[in-house]
């Protein structure tokens, strides 16, 4: 199984990087932390990313993962056979990673119009600026949909945050932290894309069995 999601028209691309995922292209962000793609699968999958300039070395972070991989040129290739979290930098340039989020695919997906759920779908730049969760509400966000808002939950029970796509902080109008949590409990964030926030992204305050 393999998921890529196409990005919204208009989103800017990075073009330093191009990547694909068994032969098919994958959309690749640009934001000022460095470039980025998302993907979903499971099994094996083939991943190859080319760099516009020349290079000498490569890293493939966390070291830890010993991620096997080959060089041709500029392109490199690697498999990968479980979900990552990746930063590969090319002639340790820290300044300009490309971040790769490799996930699990989704289990439990709501649907839109489910109740407590305010759904966001693929292919569009939402702008709702601030979303506010109640108790038993989900903010679901789904891969290849960019969400430009801040969340803030009060007093609240059983919250939730879930998708593939970006929760992004650009442009909105009071660019804090991108989500507050106040004396919340049972809160969960699951597989979204944090970006660009003004502030801290997550500030959980005075709040209980919280999973990031």
């Amino acid at each position: 199984m393999l998921e890529l999601y196409p990005a919204p028209t208009g989103t800017p691309a990075a073009t330093d990087y191009t990547m694909t995922v068994n032969g098919q292209a994958l959309f690749v962000y640009d934001s000022g932390a460095g470039a980025m793609a998302t993907f979903s699968f499971d099994g094996s999958v083939s991943v190859t990313i080319t760099c516009e300039r020349a290079f000498s070395v490569v890293a493939i972070r966390p070291l830890s993962r010993q991620i096997a991989h080959s060089v041709d040129g500029r392109s490199v290739t690697l498999t990968l056979d479980a979900p990552a979290n990746l930063s590969i930098e090319f002639d340790d340039d820290i300044a300009r990673p490309l971040f790769l989020f490799a996930n699990p695919p989704e289990t439990d997906t709501p649907a839109p119009g489910d109740a407590g759920v305010h759904y966001f779908s693929a292919g569009v730049i939402h702008t709702p600026g601030l979303i506010e969760l109640g108790s038993n509400e989900t903010l679901y966000i789904e891969g290849g949909a960019i969400v430009r808002a801040n969340v803030r939950a009060s007093d609240a029970t059983n919250v939730a945050i879930r998708g593939r796509g970006l929760l992004d902080a650009t442009n909105v109008p009071d660019p804090g932290h991108l989500a507050d949590f106040n004396r919340c409990e049972n809160v969960s964030v699951e597989g979204i894309i944090a970006f660009n926030s003004g502030l801290w992204n997550f500030m959980p305050r005075w709040s209980r069995n919280v999973h990031f």
